[in-house]
């Protein structure tokens, strides 16, 4: 069978340096600069694509962010409101709420969107259309200054290379990837960062043996980068996952990675590399305590759901109904009990604002016990 460019690339890492670990091989598989699932432009998202996201289930999500960005302006207190959106893909997110925004005030004129994605697809050109002077970044480390506003992500945190982890006969030891007689082959040996130790002792965690889990020390980085030009505003993050109690649980006995092909779930990493998505959920328990050494304070953790609904869904979804029924049963998909809207969490984030009371409207109805 004929190797590919991709698969060359890590084979030749292995050589160089030895068994690699399982980030760094992620790393190569999603973002090579030539040939990565991400990078190299073959990430497809929707019905002919591998997964769904949010915001290509229905433009209801964008404009239920929509209402939420537009409270959190009251409560900054600027004239001029500075929106950055990391890992923004095709726009669609961007497009959804920016179009609500325009659609229902005037506030459209003294808002900045700004775009953080290394692979836009000409975006500015469409994303023009709604606002002038829109700017994309490869990295939100390009901005000079510090900005007064609001980061949203959606499904951010869940692309960044993990470390796949092992524990075994009371020892904690991590996943390499070898090359051995034409073959990739996994081999376990010592952890690779002594950081990956420290985060799991963080959790007072009982672990029985031979249970596996992925530890993302990315995600605090990029937490961290977040907070760096943020002066003060709301962290709003989406993303699959679980607080670090259930996510490391040992009801999970093989962690929660995993692929997705042409919305195929498998376990096989190591084939179709570059032309699959590798994935495992977020640990938000990470993100909280990161966020508040980082002086981000936690401001709400939900469900997708739960959120959705305590900012209006329904009454998009009513509205929908009339006008439009097979549109509305998507809208379904965003909320209801055993869809994305109950996989996908919420975790809310403020930053130098004293003052929230009456900014979280909370529903009475409730679709997510023992979440807050």
């Amino acid at each position: 069978m004929k190797m590919s460019d991709i698969e060359k690339t890590i084979i030749k890492e292995i050589a160089d340096n030895g068994p690699i670990t399982f980030a760094d091989f992620m790393n190569i598989a999603l973002y090579d600069k030539n040939n990565g699932y991400y990078s190299g432009g073959k990430a497809k998202i929707g019905k002919e694509g591998d997964f769904y996201t949010s915001p290509h289930v229905h433009s209801a999500f964008g404009e239920v962010i929509a209402n939420f960005i537009l409270k959190t302006k009251k409560f900054l207190g600027i004239e001029d409101l500075t929106i950055i959106e990391i890992g923004s893909g095709k726009g669609y997110l961007a497009l959804d709420i920016l179009n609500h925004i325009s659609a229902c005030t005037d506030e459209i004129k003294n808002i900045n969107y700004i775009i953080i994605e290394k692979y836009s697809d000409n975006l500015v050109e469409e994303l023009n259309k709604y606002i002038n002077n829109i700017k994309i970044y490869n990295n939100i480390s390009e901005l000079s200054d510090s900005v007064n506003g609001i980061v949203i992500s959606n499904e951010l945190f869940d692309s960044l290379p993990f470390h796949k982890i092992i524990y075994k006969d009371n020892n904690l030891q991590e996943y390499y990837l070898d090359y051995i007689d034409g073959e990739f082959t996994e081999v376990i040996k010592d952890l690779s960062h002594p950081g990956i130790s420290a985060y799991i002792d963080r959790y007072d965690l009982n672990f029985s043996n031979l249970k596996h889990l992925e530890v993302n020390l990315l995600a605090g980085k990029y937490l961290e980068e977040i907070s760096n030009v943020l002066n003060s505003g709301f962290i709003f993050t989406v993303d699959y996952g679980y607080l670090s109690e259930e996510l490391f649980s040992n009801e999970k006995p093989q962690g929660t990675y995993r692929c997705f092909y042409y919305h195929s779930v498998n376990s096989n990493t190591y084939q179709n590399i570059g032309n699959q998505d590798i994935t495992a959920d977020v640990d938000f328990s990470n993100l909280i305590l990161k966020g508040n050494e980082l002086g981000l304070e936690e401001l709400k953790y939900t469900t997708q759901a739960q959120f959705l609904i305590d900012w209006g869904i329904l009454d998009i979804f009513e509205k929908t109904l009339k006008a439009d029924g097979k549109s509305s049963n998507a809208i379904k998909n965003l909320f209801l009990p055993g869809t994305m809207g109950h996989y996908f969490k919420v975790l809310i984030q403020k930053k130098n604002i004293k003052e929230i009371e009456g900014l979280y409207p909370d529903s009475k109805l409730k679709v997510s016990f023992g979440i807050n």
